[in-house]
Order: structure tokens, then C-alpha cells, then sequence
């Protein structure tokens, strides 16, 4: 089964270039189709039945069944097609999409919830999110400007962490990791870590 699942995902992201030709062009009189150009896939995520890929021109969906492509754009629901990264949580049937403005799509039970807190936020600079990992409850998403924790249960941001750096400076998390009682972040100022097992406040740089 793994090695089925493997193949698609290369075939699919083989074929990502090709995925606007891979649409459904009758239409009915007066309905309008998206087209967006898709030549580099920068994240893909499988999500059950569905294979999800975008860059930051395009956002398409593979389903394994139907074996068909679909494009995805705001006429789905969505609030973006600019994608940064996917990132899917089995466990919790929640798939995330960020998008290079900051914006989340977070998607459960088939309905897309639409956290647009970071997009909003008085930010100067880049509010791309570079990666997403999933810890019980919580997703981190490090960020262009440091580190975002969202509350899957509570559907809301509970912490940022933007100026951990040396002497408090911002710096940019490009991935994060957890290991036993730790969370450990590739940055722009270096290999940061951080207990996470004492409530200790992590947005006072003095503890990373």
C-alpha cells in the first residue's frame, strides 16, 4: 500500500505542470473555470483518499480514487492559492494550508475554517510560513518572524514567539522539532531550543 501511495505522489507531482489541462472544460453557459499556471511543486501532503500540492502559483488536489485533478481556488472554499506549505494530522483529521500572506486554511470534517490572524497581524516583512508541526493540541508554524502556536481544540492562537534571537533580535524559523521534553528550531540566527515541559515563557528569549 505504501509503495502504491508513493507512486502517485511521484507521478502526481511529475504531472503537476500539466494539471490545468487535466480539468473538466464543459462548462455551462455562464460558469466561469480557474485556470492558474502550475509549474513548480513546492509542498504536498497526502490526506486520506486526497493528494494535495501547491506552490505559489498554484493549488491542486489528486483524489486516488477518481484518479482524477483538480484545481483548488477561493470558488472552493478556500482563501488562497498562493500555498507555502501542507501539512496533514491523521490522528486529528485536520489538514492545514498556509499561505505565503500569512493566511491558514484549516480543514476538519470537511469544512474550512479560516484563521486569518497572522495575515492581519502588524507585521513588517514576510508573514510566509515555512513549516508546520503537529505536537497533541497544538500546531507550531514557524514563520518568516519567529514562532506561531495554534490550538487545534480552541481554534485560536496561544503563543508567539518572534524575538528569541540573541540580544531579543527577530529571526526567521524556517523548521521545528520536539524530541522527549524539547523543541528545537532551525533559524536564522542558528539551532535554537527550548524546554517545554516547565511552563516556561518562551517568548522571553533568555529561555531558549
Amino acid at each position: 500500500m505504501f509503495k502504491y501511495i508513493q507512486f502517485y505522489i511521484i507521478m502526481f507531482a511529475s504531472l503537476f505542470v500539466f494539471e490545468a489541462k487535466a480539468q473538466n472544460s464543459n462548462l455551462a453557459l455562464g460558469e466561469w473555470q480557474v485556470h492558474t499556471p502550475g509549474r513548480i511543486c513546492k509542498t504536498i501532503e497526502i490526506a486520506d483518499n486526497y493528494i494535495y500540492a501547491g506552490s505559489e502559483s498554484s493549488f491542486v488536489r489528486y483524489d486516488l480514487n477518481e484518479k482524477s485533478v483538480k484545481t483548488l481556488s477561493e470558488t472552493d472554499g478556500f482563501n488562497g492559492f498562493t500555498v507555502s506549505k501542507i501539512k496533514y494530522n491523521p490522528t486529528r483529521k485536520t489538514l492545514i494550508i498556509a499561505y505565503t500572506n500569512g493566511g491558514v486554511d484549516l480543514i476538519k470534517n470537511n469544512e474550512i475554517t479560516y484563521v486569518s490572524d497572522i495575515n492581519r497581524a502588524n507585521i513588517i516583512g514576510s508573514k510566509k510560513i515555512n513549516h508546520i508541526l503537529y505536537n497533541n493540541n497544538f500546531a507550531y508554524l514557524s514563520c518568516a518572524f519567529g514562532m506561531v502556536v495554534y490550538n487545534l481544540d480552541k481554534t485560536e492562537i496561544k503563543e508567539t514567539y518572534s524575538n528569541i534571537g540573541r540580544n531579543g533580535l527577530q529571526v526567521e524559523v524556517y523548521s521545528s522539532t520536539i524530541l522527549n521534553d524539547s523543541i528545537y528550531l532551525a533559524t536564522s540566527g542558528g539551532f535554537m531550543a527550548a524546554n517545554i515541559s516547565n511552563n516556561s515563557n518562551l517568548m522571553d528569549a533568555t529561555n531558549w
